[in-house]
This record gives structure tokens, C-alpha cells and sequence, in this order.
């Protein structure tokens, strides 16, 4: 189903995927076709489950929420050059609410719950929200964050005394059963969700994307399927599977509860899901669970898995253990959305080819020149059916991602195969020097997976003034497993022929790694807790 082909230039060294026409027409607004699919289907059918808070919305009810918010967003006054803020876990109205800025043609612009005060400042300085929704637990932080404007705000979650709440909202009217969503105002580039980047070079970015961009089809899922995403809707895969409840159908698991393998376990199983939306470091967690069998995985149609590498013996035991369907290993931003499927149960260590629509070259990072096939440089991709909003109200980083020929530079280091089969090495600010020589922490943690008790791995650098950044790792065991940080140590040296790879660092045997609200892990935490660790294991020595 999602065996794409793709071809190469030699000349022009540019690989390009075939040219497709999407399912939708990207003259109407996201909008416009989800309250017209919503409408057209039978509004006792249930549309989302929450499982923390233990609600269902039907299509019905879920529209009729969407209506009246939209119609309240319609008598302040917002149109598309407003922004409509969204602050909270995966809630009940947080759907309804998305929904709802779709209809009246305003564009939604989602944020984790855990950004820092000052950083929330930042960006509301600069997309000014005329209307926030959020977690009660929230309220104070960006109340303080958006003094300067004064927005309204109103709670989704915890709410408090004295503060607006989303039920003020969905009173009925009588005017709701004429509601129409509002058309197009600027075609299909029309911006219509700001998603922030992550961050990790500087101060988090919006991302705008187009109404042609929501609008993009996979083929994935079916009306039928039970959906579930481990990410919240600030996150790529969450806006995803957000997008495919309102304009495909099916049933939205969704939970406000924090991650846990036992957890994901527990939802897979208990709702039947079809089909899961995760990360490699989830999956890696749950196939190690003791529960863990293909009984677990038997109602699953399909699994999509991106966002980090994976080790080749995970791949493997899952595609072994899904008895009904097939896992899809893929490669995306939110720039672009998801650019690359590998369905297959070969080349295990390739995101696949690009999917249509597609252009793409490898450049050397030093030289900005173009490689050939087998040639590690930066990835650097161009749709050719659409052109990329850029960031909101930000031309600086405009100019520093879109480079002349109007390719986005995404920042991860690759390469293309002979077959045109991607590999991501690494993030190209991930790359670091030790002694002059460059290293890649993806490269070491390929090694360290190898060893059969290691669960899971982060490798980092630790900063010296003379050396740069020397290799360490943070190792995860598998559980009853016994190993040792110089078992680890000369295990790499053993397997790594040059010596900027080993893990003279050393290697910090852990009962977990730190991870972001949606389960990723994040290595500067990890960079932090070792050197807790190191700086108490210095301290104990002295004594």
C-alpha cells in the first residue's frame, strides 16, 4: 500500500518521488470537509474516548460542541489573522476546540503543557493569541505570560474558581443547526494550524501549515479503525492522528495520563486498537514488558513509528509479533509532515523511500555541495506540490532554513542507498568533535543495542576544554540482567575500530531515562543526570 517509487539524476544528483494528486479538494477548508464528514455520519457513532477522565464523545455531540465554540469565536470577532492558543494534555474539548478554529477558518496554535514561563513569554510576544484554552494547573503561568495583551482565557482542564470555563460555551441555540463553517479566505496556502518547533536550537519556532498541508493523504487509516496516539496534539503524530478522527473517522483513544509501558499495554488491549501512532523508545519498552506476547499485538492493523532511530532487533520482534498487520517505520518534521515510509521487512535500518510529491539532495555540510548516492551529508527536501508557509512572523529563521533553491534544510544527516533507500545517521547538531574527529551519538547507541541485555541506550558528549565533547553513554538493562559499566566500555571498544568512538567517557548503568511529557527521550536531561551521577560518585571517593 505505501511502496513508493522513487528516481535519481545523476546528473542533477536530486532524487525525486512520483507526482499524486490528494483525496481532498485543497480549495475547501479542513474545516469545511470534517463538519461535512462529521454531519454525514451517524451522530451516535462514537468519535473519541477518553480514558483518564472516562468520556465519550459521539459525532454528534462532538459537532454540535465544535458549532457552538465556533460560533463564540465568530461573535468576538476572530478571523484567520487571529490565533487560537491551546494549552493542555489531551483532554476531552481539546478535539472540539481544534475543531472549532477549523470551522471559522482561525488558525490553532498548540503548546505543551510543560514549557518554561519564560519561554511561553517569548512566543506569546510574538503570536499574541486572541483567545487561550488550558489546563487550570496552566491558568497562572499564562495569564502572567500574556499580560501584555490581555487575551481571554478559559480553563479545559482543573478549573478554577472565577475563571472561564470551555463549558460556558456549549450552551445550545437555536442558530446552530444553520451553522456553516467559513470558506477559504486565501486559498489552500491559507495558514490554518501553528505547531511550535522543538526547540532544541534556540527559541521555539511557528511552524505555519497550510490548509494543502492539513489536508494531506496518506492512506492510512479506514473509517473503522481504533486509533491511538501517544502524543498530545503539540506534537506532529498527535496533530496527525487528530487530523485523521475529523476527516476519515473512526474511534480517538486519548488519555491525559502520564506514559508508561504498562500503560500503553493496557489501552492497546482494553480498546482494541487498530492502529498506534509512537515513537521507537515506546515500543522498545513495551516489547520488553514480561506481559509482552503477539496476543498484545493481535488486534493492531497497523503500527507507524517515527521520531528516532531504532535498534534492528526491535523491528524485527515486532514485525514478528504482528500477527494482523504491519509496522511502518517513518522519517517526518513538522515542517514538512511525514516524508518517508519503509512497510517492508527489509533494509530494517531505512526510514524507505520519500513518498510522492517529493524532492530531495544530500549536501555536505561544510560545502553546501551536492552528494551522491551512499554519501553521509544534510537532508534537505522540497514538495513540489506546495510551498512552505515558513515560520510565523519570523523571516531571520525563514532565510536560515529554506536554502536558494528553495529546499528546507532539516537538520539530520543522511544518505541515500543505490536502491534510493533513506538512512538518518543523526541530527546534524548532534554531530560532535572529540579530538578533531567527528562522532555521532547515534552511531554508539547502534553499538551498545547490540548487547542482548541492554533495553534501551542514550549516548552524549561531556565537555572538556582540551578534548571537545568525549563519548558516554546512559544504559537501560533489561530486567534480571547484570552488566557493568566497563562491560559497556569494552564492549564499543571492541566493536569500534576508531578510537573517537569509544566510550572513554565512560558508560552510566541506569534504572531509567529522563523523558519529555509524550515519552521521548531527552538527551540533555540524560547529559545532566550522569553528571550527577559522576559528581557524586567523586565525592563518595574523597570521603
Amino acid at each position: 500500500m505505501l511502496d513508493y517509487l522513487c528516481n535519481y539524476d545523476k546528473e542533477e544528483k536530486l532524487w525525486t518521488s512520483a507526482k499524486r494528486h490528494g483525496y481532498y479538494n485543497e480549495n475547501v477548508s479542513a474545516g469545511e470537509l470534517a463538519f461535512n464528514h462529521m454531519r454525514n455520519t451517524n451522530p451516535s457513532e462514537i468519535m473519541q474516548i477518553s480514558d483518564s477522565e472516562g468520556t465519550v464523545l459521539t459525532y454528534g455531540s462532538a459537532l454540535a460542541a465544535a458549532i457552538r465554540i465556533a460560533q463564540h469565536f465568530e461573535k468576538i470577532g476572530l478571523t484567520e489573522d487571529d490565533i487560537v492558543s491551546i494549552i493542555a494534555p489531551n483532554t476531552t474539548y481539546v478535539m472540539t476546540v481544534a475543531l472549532a478554529a477549523l470551522f471559522n477558518g482561525t488558525p490553532f496554535q498548540p503548546m505543551n503543557t510543560v514549557i518554561e514561563s519564560n519561554i511561553c513569554m517569548q512566543i506569546f510576544d510574538k503570536i499574541k493569541p486572541k483567545i487561550i484554552f488550558c489546563d487550570g494547573l496552566q491558568y497562572e503561568k499564562l495569564k502572567k505570560a500574556a499580560e501584555a495583551f490581555k487575551p481571554a482565557i478559559y480553563t479545559l482542564c482543573n478549573h478554577l474558581e472565577n475563571v472561564p470555563r470551555i463549558d460556558e460555551l456549549l450552551e445550545p441555540n437555536q442558530s446552530e443547526e444553520n451553522y456553516k463553517p467559513k470558506p477559504l479566505s486565501r486559498g489552500p496556502t491559507q495558514t490554518m494550524v501553528i505547531m511550535l518547533s522543538s526547540g532544541t536550537t534556540g527559541l521555539p519556532k511557528g511552524i505555519c501549515l497550510s490548509n494543502r498541508y492539513v489536508l494531506s493523504d496518506y492512506a492510512l487509516t479506514y473509517q473503522y479503525d481504533t486509533i491511538f496516539s501517544t502524543s498530545s496534539i503539540d506534537w506532529l503524530t498527535g496533530l496527525l492522528t487528530f487530523l485523521t478522527n475529523i476527516l476519515i473517522g473512526g474511534v480517538r483513544i486519548i488519555t491525559s495520563k502520564p506514559y508508561t509501558a504498562e500503560y500503553l499495554h493496557e489501552i492497546i488491549t482494553k480498546y482494541k486498537i487498530s492502529v498506534l501512532i509512537t515513537h521507537p523508545s515506546a515500543m522498545l519498552e513495551l516489547t520488553s514488558l514480561p506481559i509482552f506476547s503477539k496476543e498484545s499485538l493481535k488486534s493492531m492493523r497497523m503500527i507507524i513509528m517515527g521520531g528516532s532511530s531504532c535498534p534492528e532487533k526491535t523491528l524485527k520482534l515486532i514485525r514478528s509479533s504482528l500477527t494482523n498487520g504491519k509496522l511502518y517505520f517513518s522519517y517526518g518534521s513538522s515542517e514538512l509532515g511525514v516524508v518517508a515510509f519503509n512497510s517492508r521487512n527489509y533494509k530494517l535500518k531505512s526510514v524507505g523511500q520519500i513518498i510522492p510529491n517529493l524532492e530531495m539532495k544530500i549536501v555536505d555540510t561544510t560545502t553546501g555541495e551536492r552528494l551522491g548516492p551512499n554519501e553521509k551529508g544534510e537532508i534537505c527536501l522540497r514538495k513540489t506540490n506546495d510551498e512552505w508557509q515558513g515560520y510565523y512572523k519570523n523571516p531571520e529563521a525563514n532565510k536560515s532554513t529554506i536554502d536558494a533553491e528553495g529546499f528546507i534544510r532539516t537538520g539530520d544527516l543522511g544518505y541515500v542507498d543505490d536502491e534510493h533507500y533513506l538512512y538518518i545517521v543523526d541530527r546534524c547538531r548532534d554531530v560532535m568533535k572529540y579530538w578533531g574527529y567527528k562522532w555521532s551519538p547515534h552511531e554508539i547507541e547502534i553499538l551498545v543495542a547490540e548487547m542482548p541485555e541492554v533495553e534501551e541506550v542514550c549516548a552524549f558528549g561531556i565537555y572538556d576544554n582540551v578534548k571537545l565533547y568525549v563519548p558516554a553513554a546512559a544504559v537501560v538493562l533489561k530486567p534480571g540482567c547484570s552488566l557493568t559499566s566497563k562491560d559497556v566500555v569494552e564492549f564499543v571498544e571492541r566493536r569500534s575500530e576508531v578510537h573517537y568512538k569509544h566510550l572513554d567517557a565512560g558508560a552510566y548503568i541506569v534504572n531509567e531515562l529522563p523523558r519529555n511529557r509524550n515519552g521521548k527521550v531527552v538527551r540533555e536531561k540524560v547529559l545532566e543526570m550522569c553528571l550527577a551521577m559522576q559528581k557524586e560518585e567523586s565525592e563518595q571517593v574523597d570521603r
